[in-house]
């Protein structure tokens, strides 16, 4: 790999080293190519525990079908529990720092959620906010599969590396069992009539903390083994709640995590950030996105993987 103070973004057209430019890159019609130095490489036998938004689970798939072992994915919950996703990880899709780093502090008992954190939304019905598109349960239900959640994320400490998918800022707080949300109230279009749940998009700094303390806990709880590799999902919003237009609330949110993720690897050397958001947001959009424009492409999702195995992975 050439340096890369000799990348430039664009260069006279008889310059040899034209290919390394910007302008060229973006432009090929192609995925984007990109340059990256790994902090630290991983072995062939490592396990993987990912940790965020529907991004992770497209990045744990690619990882399966490659041979790893992908502790994230073992998880044991009632299959009631599973009637809105196609499999047991995908009701642990988690969108913001604050219930990524509540999930973590539970499992090892470092916290416990008042009710078991869980939400009476009728007559014998319970809604956990921390996970994704369960439907209401039993309580019995509801118990066991917070309990199988649980169980599972206590694999981290099992985990060589921890890949963690930093999605959103925008969240919602339970105001009287004081948690955060995962993702919007049962019924978003009332939450604010309802006075329970109360809209937040913390600063800078709070998500600066809660990202730091994430990791330190990942680490911290694999007795100092795990390496964390951050990334930011591109998935965009799928509303917003603030009073920004959608394209720039998006916007906004991506480039804080983008910061908090750049600011966590200069600090700490046991974390490392991969581009897996700039290959989506600079590759061409009619290759990269669903016709949703939210949704990225299976293809470049296994293209990317593939990248971060060859760039980290000891051959």
């Amino acid at each position: 790999m050439e340096t890369r103070h000799c990348q430039a973004w664009w260069h006279e057209h008889d310059n040899p080293r034209k290919r390394l430019d910007a302008a060229t890159r973006l432009t090929t019609g192609e995925y984007l190519e990109l340059f990256h130095e790994p902090r630290f490489s991983i072995g062939r036998d490592d396990s993987f525990f990912c940790i965020g938004s529907c991004f992770a689970r497209n990045i744990e798939g690619v990882l399966l079908k490659h041979g790893f072992r992908v502790t994230s994915t073992e998880i044991d919950v009632p299959q009631e529990a599973l009637a809105n996703t196609h499999s047991g990880p995908g009701i642990c899709t988690k969108f913001n720092a604050y219930s990524m780093l509540n999930e973590v502090l539970v499992a090892f008992g470092e916290k416990s959620n008042p009710n078991g954190g869980l939400v009476e939304i009728g007559e014998g019905k319970y809604w956990d906010p921390q996970l994704h598109s369960t439907p209401h349960l039993s309580y019995d239900s509801a118990r066991a599969t917070r309990a199988g959640v649980t169980g599972c994320f206590q694999r981290l400490k099992d985990a060589d590396v921890c890949i963690v998918t930093l999605g959103l800022t925008e969240m919602w707080w339970d105001t009287v069992l004081d948690l955060p949300l995962n993702a919007g109230p049962p019924i978003w279009k009332e939450a604010h009539r309802q006075k329970r749940f109360a809209f937040r998009n913390p600063p800078l700094g709070a998500i600066r903390e809660k990202v730091g303390a994430l990791c330190h806990k990942i680490h911290e709880h694999s007795g100092g083994r795990a390496k964390v590799v951050l990334t930011v999902s591109p998935v965009p919003l799928q509303r917003t709640f603030s009073d920004r237009d959608i394209i720039v609330a998006n916007n906004y949110s991506k480039s804080l995590l983008r910061v908090v993720a750049d600011e966590l690897v200069q600090e700490c050397a046991y974390v490392d950030y991969y581009p897996s958001y700039e290959y989506v947001m600079f590759s061409p959009r009619h290759l990269t996105w669903h016709e949703d424009q939210r949704h990225v492409s299976p293809r470049l999702v296994h293209y990317i993987t593939e990248r971060f195995i060859d760039t980290y992975v000891a051959q």
